[in-house]
């Protein structure tokens, strides 16, 4: 699935919404909710998360970072690493057993945006996108 809007992260993890399906590059691809539905059952499926973000301003005295984490059927797989700055691209990669029809999605935030700063936000368009393989 692709980002078709964008996205202004919250201050705690929340899921990632405005998702389209990738029906182009995937036929038969479906997104419910917000998260993109598996085809078919796979062991040791990767699943894989390209957020690029920017837009976010540090507060007074702050530090901007951002996170993310790839959830399963409303369980976290995987989680990132810190991201600093205003702007960048968070990546993941799980590997997880798949069962058709389990639900991927993904969660962000970002911090250090107090007093007078503002959220980053993540990019819509092609670039962004989670997958199943």
């Amino acid at each position: 699935m692709t980002k078709s809007s964008t996205h202004q992260m919250a201050t705690e993890f929340g899921q990632v919404s405005g998702w389209s399906a990738d029906a182009k590059k995937y036929p038969g691809s479906t997104v419910l909710n917000n998260a993109l539905r598996a085809q078919s059952a796979k062991s040791r499926a990767t699943v894989t998360a390209v957020l690029p973000f920017s837009g976010g301003v540090p507060g007074f005295m702050g530090k901007l970072t951002q996170r993310a984490r790839l959830v399963v059927n409303g369980r976290p797989v995987e989680t990132s690493s810190e991201v600093p700055g205003p702007a960048g691209t968070i990546e993941l990669t799980a590997i997880v057993d798949i069962k058709a029809g389990d639900l991927v999605s993904v969660e962000a935030f970002s911090t250090g945006f107090t007093f007078a700063g503002s959220p980053s936000i993540i990019s819509a368009g092609e670039s962004t996108y989670v997958r199943i393989a």
